[in-house]
């Protein structure tokens, strides 16, 4: 790490705090913002990224500063400094693992279930509940997800009664927790043990019924269901329509229905946004820039400690998790994201040992990814 300082160590010290401040304030703005602008909401990652790559690089351009002296170019050892920071995670997934386990289980109160169908999740376009649209004006049916779950809206009138039809390939039962939808399961015996499939027909007529099919550990829903709808009144003249996710997107309801499988292409997707929409920009900002200049304004000092977490690093790391502490998440402050201080403390020292920051953005995404990754095995029951 190149720590001579360019200019007076207590100008760079203002320097580096007053960027901070103004990175910090704008994030906050756009987090409370989101919660009410939906284009801010839907693109919050990039936003925010943007704002970790641009005031660096403003800093950069108005005083005539090189990023290879501050780490951001990837220089000549680029692989093995990704193979620094794969190492780096897998010696440490053991000790996230028992931490994590403690954390979700003593704090939480949440139950551990491992089983490899936790890591599929339904696609991304069925999340949130419909907002806007004629789904409380018309007959029809409407399905989206929440989280693990899946919320079916029924709507059926006297001029056009229907109902839903949930298949999968393996023996299931639905679990709604309303008493205003009826169960019924199809096939020559209708022994509901052996169902794999079944009718959701509204019991009361002339307005919308919602329904949660809460998924618990000892009742997954199918990863392979299938779904349509049929008209239960003996009139085929109008279709009994199905909506799906919060753009309450129409289907044409084949005979066979429409799949909705679970797929585990999340944690892809979310291993690209990890490593270059979350990791890359805020080590590009905290390790890069901020530690850096942390670097050249402050004094250093002697002992063993310091040599292994410099006042830079300590300091950059406290700054993070602070950043991430009073940053709100869905509109609520966490304590508990304070925490990211400990794992920042190891992106320091890649930092500082391998002159960049590639080996803490690999690092620093593998961290996140392994808390997604065994996140999902807990269940608030």
């Amino acid at each position: 790490m190149n720590d001579q300082p360019t200019s007076p160590p207590r100008t760079i010290l203002k320097e580096a705090i007053t960027v901070y401040t103004v990175g910090f304030f704008l994030i906050l703005a756009l987090a409370i913002s989101s919660l009410f602008i939906a284009p801010i909401y839907n693109n919050l990652y990039l936003i925010v990224a943007a704002v970790f790559f641009g005031l660096p690089i403003l800093v950069f351009r108005k005083k005539d500063l090189n990023p290879d002296d501050f780490g951001l170019t990837t220089g000549k050892r680029f692989f093995r400094n990704i193979g620094i920071g794969v190492v780096t995670a897998i010696l440490t997934l053991a000790p996230f693992i028992i931490g994590q386990y403690w954390w979700e289980t003593q704090v939480q109160k949440q139950e551990f279930h491992f089983d490899t169908n936790n890591w599929n999740a339904w696609d991304v376009s069925l999340e949130g509940a419909p907002k806007t649209g004629s789904w409380t004006e018309h007959a029809g049916a409407w399905l989206w997800s929440q989280e693990r779950d899946l919320v079916l809206g029924v709507r059926s009138d006297v001029r056009r009664r229907g109902a839903v039809v949930l298949e999968s390939s393996t023996p299931f039962t639905p679990k709604l927790d309303t008493t205003k939808l009826s169960l019924k399961p199809l096939g020559k015996d209708e022994d509901a043990k052996k169902a794999t499939s079944w009718q959701v027909t509204p019991v009361a007529y002339g307005h919308l019924i919602k329904a949660t099919w809460k998924e618990t550990p000892d009742a997954l829903i199918p990863s392979d269901l299938t779904v349509k709808t049929t008209r239960v009144d003996g009139f085929q003249d109008d279709p009994f329509e199905l909506y799906l996710g919060p753009a309450q997107q129409k289907q044409k309801t084949p005979s066979e229905g429409v799949p909705m499988h679970k797929s585990s292409t999340w944690l892809w997707m979310w291993l690209l946004t990890q490593l270059f929409f979350i990791a890359l920009p805020e080590e590009y900002f905290y390790r890069g820039y901020l530690q850096t200049r942390l670097a050249q304004a402050l004094p250093k000092k002697e002992g063993k400690f310091w040599r292994l977490v410099t006042p830079a690093n300590l300091l950059a790391s406290f700054l993070f998790g602070i950043g991430h502490l009073l940053i709100p998440v869905g509109g609520a402050i966490l304590a508990a994201r304070f925490s990211v201080f400990f794992p920042s403390l190891l992106f320091g020292l890649l930092r500082e040992r391998t002159g960049t920051i590639t080996a803490s953005v690999v690092y620093h995404a593998s961290c996140n990814m392994m808390v997604l990754i065994m996140a999902v095995h807990y269940w608030r029951l």
